[in-house]
């Protein structure tokens, strides 16, 4: 059954959608495009546990998988056996959120982050994700982007695609939907783009990454730090040296002329003056004063070998030390 990101089952379609169980149901397939691509997303694993309580009622509980990337449970209570089943199905479905536009709806996120008080930092990557899902929906396979509040009311977002035959996924929670579906952006494209071996400094250049996909995937197995492209054929960028110019007045203005010239001169004429003073009167001789001539006297101090019964040392370290050992040797040298 095929339905578009922003529609709503009801409880009817929810419970017929819902009751088949099994590893790898596809329960249904949302057309999502992106970039002129159609992804299919399902719903995997998906299990009822039905206990009958007392005076007849059914207590349903049903827990499936989303897109690999977490799950979400449904509880529902009746006193029909489907009717349980059914307000389940109903409760898990409310709690997924299947935007119109996934790809805007990341972009719209990021840009929301704004003026956040803790999460600013995630409004560039989330658009670059948005961007680059545009760019490179052709190259990318198996992408899905999901938001869903797996128990309670916190929200849990992910964002993963197969990329270069490697899974890359981008998960993040956060009470705030917009919140998470952002912090799930910043996420996965900092993955991504270790995956595609995109150095930590490079620009964020989604053309050049989808013109260069081949070369990339040929790279593949070989060492890879994170720090150096091992791309063939690579530009090396280097950083512009100065400021960039075309005013002539600024160029003249640094180039020397005849009457700056000998501004130059009188200034350095006057610095070689002030220094050769300076050294004059440091080099100066300067009379000794009264408290030099009132010093006292340097005592010089004698030292003598001292007598082995004034040797206060213990017995085994006498006459061991090297300098003991050599000091004849010493004496008549």
């Amino acid at each position: 059954m095929d339905c578009s990101w922003s529609s709503h089952l009801n409880a009817t379609n929810s419970m017929h959608l819902l009751q088949h169980s099994g590893m790898t149901t596809p329960i249904f397939a949302c057309n999502t495009p992106i970039a002129g691509e159609i992804v299919e997303g399902e719903l995997n694993d998906i299990n009822y546990t039905i206990q009958q309580l007392k005076r007849g009622r059914f207590f349903a509980l049903v827990a499936c998988d989303v897109h690999h990337c977490g799950f979400v449970a449904g509880a529902g209570l009746a006193v029909k056996r489907e009717d349980a089943k059914q307000l389940a199905a109903q409760q898990a479905l409310e709690r997924l959120f299947f935007p119109e536009d996934p790809v805007e709806e990341v972009r719209r996120s990021g840009n929301q982050m704004r003026e956040h008080e803790l999460h600013s930092g995630a409004r560039l990557p989330a658009i670059q994700a948005a961007e680059t899902l545009a760019v490179l929906g052709d190259k990318l396979e198996d992408v899905h982007i999901s938001a869903f509040q797996p128990l309670g009311k916190a929200w849990q977002a992910a964002i993963s695609c197969m990329c270069l035959d490697t899974r890359v996924t981008g998960p993040s929670a956060d009470y705030d939907r917009t919140v998470a579906l952002a912090l799930a952006g910043e996420m996965f494209m900092s993955r991504l783009r270790w995956y595609m071996r995109v150095p930590a400094g490079d620009p964020h250049e989604p053309e050049l990454w989808a013109a260069t996909w081949e070369q990339r995937r040929a790279s593949l197995g070989k060492p890879w730090s994170g720090r150096t492209s091992v791309l063939k054929h690579e530009i090396v960028r280097l950083q512009r040296l100065g400021k960039q110019t075309s005013d002539e007045d600024e160029i003249a203005r640094l180039l020397p002329s005849e009457s700056r010239f000998e501004t130059w001169q009188q200034h350095l004429e006057q610095a070689q003056v002030l220094r050769c003073s300076r050294l004059a009167d440091a080099n100066k001789e300067k009379k000794p004063g009264r408290a030099a001539a009132d010093a006292p006297p340097v005592v010089r101090r004698s030292f003598r070998r001292a007598k082995p019964a004034e040797d206060g040392r213990r017995k085994e370290l006498q006459g061991v030390l090297p300098a003991e050992q050599v000091r004849e040797e010493l004496g008549q040298i």
